[in-house]
Order: structure tokens, then sequence, then C-alpha cells
């Protein structure tokens, strides 16, 4: 391993945006790259904005292949151009050489990160300008063979990660969609769908089971304002302060038996949370105080399934009244059993949802263990697996070239 610095990696571009009073400057020809287009995937996949054919004469265009870092502002957020790009000026493009593997380079620079950020300090806007970038030391490798390998292996480990994520997404909609059917009761626990003839039709409320309640919501469970606790009177403890946006702090008392279900009352408005221990529920929250009989889980999963946006549309701090939640009509499963099979249902997708984000937990330690120590040096790859690597480079080399 040697000392590189990140201009001998290839040639630096930094970006500029072309005139925005002229609408002509953007359209649909090349992808317009700002700090928020790099995510946390390795390729900038799609941007907001597009630089037209006419506003390219204002700005840099930089080839597909290209590593975009963000110099100013959101210092470190990296990403590779998947087509000829432009960006704007907060970020720096580098276009990699032919010494280099082009994934090598980016995660050579993606495990410099936290030294960018150092070098461009705490200012209100920090920022790493073109030359300090160009400058920036790198401890790696020349030989190219075994960059590849690196690289290789670190690919297949992001790879793994972007599979879990897509599934965790699709799984995230699969549960949506069975929420919908359950709460609903379209779809019954045993998996078979209702016919018609066994819903009312309500002028207002819509279809519901014959065979469920009909009735306000505070026929079924009491949401109650929680208690207001000042910073400097919590006392550290093992209880959860619940507040509209979740837990973050705990007290040394608590006020609400379990099993609880908590949603935001003041600020944040639209999150809720299933506690299972012993807590304080925050003035800026609402939890149920009677369960009216009720599974908790399901009035967790009813709750969680409501719009509230249109209880406090226009206002400047988003306000829920329980009152307003109360006098909404809803049906509910007639019992307890039945209530429960159909939790049991959406648990079960929960289950394997903790189970995949457990295992990208997993992929990205083993990532930042791979990078610490393949790309410092503290671990070498066998020689017989980056000779595997050597006819690629060649070939690679030679269709540059050409």
């Amino acid at each position: 391993m040697e000392i590189l610095r990140v201009k001998e990696l290839g040639d630096i571009y930094t970006g500029k945006t072309p005139p925005t009073e002229n609408p002509q400057n953007f359209g649909n020809d090349f992808p317009f790259v700002t700090p928020v287009d790099l995510k946390d995937a390795k390729f900038i996949k799609d941007t907001e904005r597009s630089v037209s054919k006419i506003g390219i004469k204002h700005t840099t265009l930089i080839p597909a292949n290209s590593i975009c870092v963000t110099c100013i502002g959101y210092i470190g957020k990296i990403g590779i151009t998947e087509i000829d790009s432009c960006t704007n000026q907060q970020i720096n493009s580098l276009i990699v050489n032919n010494e280099f593997d082009i994934d090598y380079a980016y995660y050579l620079i993606l495990y410099s990160v936290p030294y960018f950020k150092e070098l461009a300090g705490v200012n209100v806007v920090p920022q790493l300008n073109k030359r300090d970038f160009s400058k920036v030391k790198l401890l790696g490798t020349k030989n190219k063979p075994e960059q590849t390998a690196i690289a290789t292996l670190l690919s297949k480990v992001d790879e793994a990660i972007e599979a879990t994520q897509n599934s965790i997404k699709a799984a995230e909609k699969l549960k949506k969609a069975l929420m919908q059917n359950l709460l609903t009761g379209k779809l019954k626990p045993d998996g078979t769908w209702r016919t018609e003839d066994e819903f009312y039709d309500d002028e207002k409320f819509g279809n519901y089971p014959k065979d469920w309640s009909f009735s306000r919501f505070k026929d079924y469970a009491v949401l109650q304002r929680g208690k207001d606790l000042t910073d400097n009177e919590v006392i550290s403890g093992l209880y959860p302060v619940v507040k509209s946006n979740g837990v973050q702090i705990y007290h040394n008392q608590y006020f609400v038996e379990p099993p609880g279900v908590v949603t935001g009352r003041s600020g944040t408005i639209g999150n809720v949370f299933y506690i299972e221990e012993k807590f304080w529920s925050h003035n800026t929250s609402l939890y149920v105080k009677d369960f009216k009989g009720n599974n908790p889980k399901f009035i967790y999963y009813l709750i969680k399934k409501m719009d509230f946006r249109k209880y406090y549309a226009g206002t400047t701090v988003p306000t829920l009244n329980r009152n307003d939640i109360h006098r909404l009509k809803i049906a509910m499963p007639p019992t307890f059993k039945e209530q429960e099979n159909i939790t049991t249902k959406i648990d079960d997708f929960d289950i394997t949802l903790n189970s995949k984000q457990t295992k990208i937990q997993t992929l990205q330690r083993l990532k930042k263990s791979l990078m610490q120590n393949l790309l410092t040096g503290k671990v070498r790859l066998p020689a017989d697996f980056i000779a595997q690597f050597e006819s690629t480079v060649e070939v690679n080399h030679k269709i540059e070239i050409a």
C-alpha cells in the first residue's frame, strides 16, 4: 500500500448550475445531479432535474462512470453516474483514469469521507474546495488486479444490501395491502375473501362486514392526552417517555401500564407506537386509556391505518384533538379472538421485515470491516485470488485503448 492523492486517480471537475431564469437550460437530455440525488445506493439512478442541450454550455458535462462527491454543505455524499450527466457547484466529479478500477476508486473515497468532513471544518456551510479535495491523501494500491479483486468483494456486499433493501420495499407494500384488506374485513384471517353479500353498504362510511360491529371510535377505545414532562424534570431511569416522534429519553417514573398504544398529538402527527413496557406518555402525544375489552394490538394497527391529516391541515404547528378521533365511525371485528387472528397475520410480516433489517445491519457491518481491512492493507487478499482478475484487467485495458 502507498499514499495516493485524489488527483492521481483521475481528472476533477467542479459542477455549475445553468442560469435558472432561462427555462430552455433545463430539459430531458442530461441528468442534473445535486447532493439530494446522492443517496445510499452506489449508482445515481435518477435525478429530480435535467439539463437540456442548450443549457449544457453553461455547465460541465461529465461522462458515465464518473464519481460524484459533495464537497459543499453535505460533505462526502457520493455516487457514480450511470450515463453522461451534469452536476451543480456543490459537487466535484472525478473521471477515473485507466490505471485505477473505478469501483475501487469509489470505495477508496467512500472510506475517506470522515476525513473529508474533518478537512471541511464545522463552518455554517462546510466546504472542501477543488484544490484541497484534489490533494486529499488516500492509502491504497496501484496494483490494478488487486484493486479489482477488492472492489469485487465490496461490490458483492453492496449488491446483497441493495437486494435486501428492495425485498424490504416489496414486503412493506405487501404488508400495507394486507393491512388494508384485513382491517376492512375484505380478507378473513383464514385467507379467504368475503363476498359482496357479506357486507353492509353505509352511505358515508362505505362497506363493512355484516358480522362486524359499527360505532364511534370512543366506543372501542378511549384516547387520553399525555402528561407534560420538561427536560429539567426528567430524572434518568428505566421507563421510556413516549413523545409524538417516539422514544428519546427515559424517566424514573411511569403512569401508563402496558401494553400501550400512543400517537402524536402535537408537532409530529401520524406516528403510532406500540409499547410493551411501563411508560410515560408525553404531553405531545395521545395514549389509549381504555381499550374497552378490545385487542390492544388491533387498536394499534387500526390507528396506524387512519389518516389524520384533515384534522390539522393549514395549522402552523400540527395539533390533533382526541375528540375528533372519538367521533369517527369505525367497523370492528366483534370478538377479541378474531382481532387477535388479524394482528397475528400482520405481525408475521413484521417478523419477516425485522429479519431483513437485521440482515442489512449484518451486511453493513461486514462491508465496514472489509473496507477497514482491505483498503488499508491490514488484510491482503491471496495472490491466487488476485490473479483471477489479471486477464480481466488486460482485456479492459485493450478495449479502453481501442
